[in-house]
């Protein structure tokens, strides 16, 4: 995704508003990639032997936290509640 601050050298208001928009209305898709990313890249350090404290440790979140994400549906499922932080 573009720079945020690209968008302040788009001259005509409605333009801006405009690139506002679509970028606002790519969140939820991006939002979704980047747990799926996330998810599977704790899946490939749980893979590589790591304990969940250690995973947690090394990504900054609790090992309960990990644990949760490595063991919960890829895409977040019932709501995202599964996968949030």
């Amino acid at each position: 995704m573009a720079d945020i601050d690209d968008i302040d050298n788009i001259a005509d208001p409605a333009e801006r508003a405009k690139e506002v928009g679509r970028r606002l209305n790519a969140i939820p898709a991006w939002n979704a990639l980047l747990r799926e990313k996330r998810q599977a890249i704790l899946r490939e350090m749980k893979a590589a032997g790591m304990s969940y404290a250690e995973i947690g440790r090394a990504v900054g979140m609790h090992r309960n936290r990990a644990q949760k994400i490595i063991e919960g549906p890829a895409s977040g499922g019932q709501g995202g509640k599964a996968d949030e932080a």
